[in-house]
């Protein structure tokens, strides 16, 4: 049912889809069930993936029950705009059936805090060439460029610097 709404679709249409959202909850849920007692609490909390499985099946619980007792619309409520944006991870749990993969994000897993540093890293370079560039640049006129392109202030000088690192907005 992922990504199958669209608008103008029938009420009909849009009851189905929230009834196979709570099917596949139960199937879930019912694969977390089994797991848990085949392999036992502990096992099943040693594999991270499982873990991962768990945390879906939880979240797609909480949106079948939301959904269920008719507690919140997704009009008027931002959590169940939340949870249901969390569907997108069920695609997640197709990496257990493609080989490979499970070792292919494990290694991503070791490198995100090495790339966390390099993330730091490029804002500080970003902050102190955005303050040198407001030193230098501050007093030219900008009412030909666009809204933020101008090194008026900090803030929009490290936008600035973004756009022109990234290439975007170069129309």
């Amino acid at each position: 049912t992922l990504a199958v709404t669209h608008r103008g679709q029938s009420a009909d249409f849009t009851s189905v889809l929230e009834w196979s959202n709570v099917c596949f909850a139960a199937v879930f849920l019912f694969e977390f069930v089994m797991k848990v007692s085949g392999h036992g609490v502990r096992n099943y909390i040693a594999n991270s993936v499982d873990d991962f499985d768990a945390i879906v099946t939880l979240v797609s619980i909480v949106d079948s029950m939301l959904f269920i007792t008719k507690s919140c619309t997704e009009s008027d409520s931002a959590f169940l705009r939340f949870v249901r944006s969390m569907r997108v991870f069920r695609l997640m749990r197709l990496v257990n059936l493609i080989p490979g993969c499970e070792d292919i994000l494990l290694a991503c897993k070791f490198a995100l805090p090495r790339l966390v540093n390099v993330c730091l890293l490029l804002l500080i370079l970003v902050f102190f060439f955005a303050n040198v560039g407001v030193v230098f640049f501050k007093n030219i006129d900008n009412s030909y460029s666009g809204a933020y392109a101008y090194f008026g202030d900090v803030g929009s000088a490290m936008q600035l610097l973004f756009v022109i690192m990234t290439g975007d907005a170069w129309t």
